[in-house]
C-alpha cells in the first residue's frame, strides 16, 4: 500500500501546519529561555561568591591601614562588581533581543524598593571618586505597576553611567508625581556629557561615543540599550538631555 507523503511528514496527524509551526516556536522560546536561566545562574553564583568575598576580605583588612592591602581589595570588590554587571547586561540585551523576556507587573515602592537599594549599594563608590550622591522627593506617593527586576536593571544602568562618566560634582536623583498621576524619576549628573548628534546612535547596541583601544571609560555599550529595551516593555517613557561637559539628564515617565 502506498503511503501517503503528507501523512507519513506530519509528526502530529490531524494536526494544521499552523499549529504545527506554533508549537515548534513555543517549544523554542522555551528552550531559550531554559538556557539563558541556567546561563544565568552558573555564572552569577560564582560572581556573587567572588563579590561577597572580595567585600568580607576588605572589611576585615581595614584595621591594617595598609596602602597596598586597601588598594588590592579595592580592586577585587570593584572588578568583581563590574563583572556582575556586565554578565547582567549580555543576559538581559539577550532575553530582550529575543523576545523571551517575561513581564511581572506588581505594585511596588520605587523609592523604597528599588530607589533607596540602588543608591545605597553605589554611593561609596561615588564618594570615593568625591561625588556628592543626593536622592530628593517631591512627593510622598511613590508607587508605580511595573515589573520589578527589569525597572531595577533600567535605572542601576543609568546611575552606573552617571557615576562612570562623572569625574566631578554630583549626582542626583529627582522623584516627582505630575498633575496626571504619572510618576516622574531624573537621574542629573555633572558629568561629561554627550554631542546631542550622538543621541542618534546611543540606543544601539555596543555603540561609545569614544571608540577604540584607546578610549578613556570601561564598558561594553549595553546599558542604555537594555535600558531603553526594558522601558518600552514596561511602557515607560525615556527621555535623554544632555550637552558635551555639561552634565546628562535621563528622565523616566512611568504609566498609571
Amino acid at each position: 500500500m502506498k503511503k501517503d507523503k503528507h501523512h507519513g511528514e506530519n509528526p502530529q496527524p490531524g494536526t494544521s501546519p499552523d499549529v504545527q509551526s506554533k508549537m515548534t516556536v513555543e517549544g523554542a522560546v522555551e528552550l531559550i529561555n531554559e538556557f539563558f536561566a541556567k546561563i544565568s545562574h552558573e555564572i552569577r553564583t560564582p560572581v556573587n561568591a567572588l563579590q561577597q568575598a572580595a567585600k568580607q576580605l576588605e572589611s576585615d583588612l581595614r584595621f591594617f591601614n595598609n596602602n597596598d592591602i586597601t588598594r588590592l581589595t579595592s580592586i577585587m570588590v570593584e572588578d568583581s562588581e563590574r563583572l556582575a554587571r556586565t554578565v547582567d547586561l549580555l543576559v538581559n540585551f539577550a532575553m530582550i533581543k529575543s523576545g523571551t523576556y517575561r513581564l511581572k507587573k506588581v505594585k511596588f515602592d520605587l523609592f523604597q524598593d528599588v530607589l533607596a537599594k540602588l543608591v545605597g549599594s553605589r554611593k561609596s563608590f561615588a564618594e570615593k571618586k568625591g561625588l556628592r550622591f543626593l536622592i530628593n522627593s517631591s512627593t510622598l506617593n511613590t508607587e508605580v505597576v511595573a515589573d520589578l527586576y527589569s525597572v531595577t536593571q533600567i535605572i542601576a544602568n543609568i546611575i552606573d553611567n552617571a557615576v562612570q562618566f562623572t569625574k566631578e560634582g554630583m549626582i542626583e536623583i529627582e522623584i516627582n508625581r505630575l498633575a496626571e498621576g504619572n510618576l516622574i524619576v531624573s537621574v542629573i549628573d555633572s558629568g561629561i556629557g554627550m554631542d546631542p548628534g550622538y543621541l542618534n546612535e546611543i540606543f544601539n547596541p555596543f555603540s561609545q561615543e569614544s571608540k577604540g583601544y584607546s578610549r578613556e571609560y570601561d564598558g561594553i555599550g549595553l546599558g542604555l540599550p537594555v535600558a531603553k529595551g526594558f522601558c518600552e516593555l514596561n511602557n515607560i517613557e525615556m527621555k535623554i538631555q544632555t550637552q558635551r561637559e555639561a552634565g546628562t539628564v535621563v528622565s523616566m515617565r512611568f504609566e498609571v
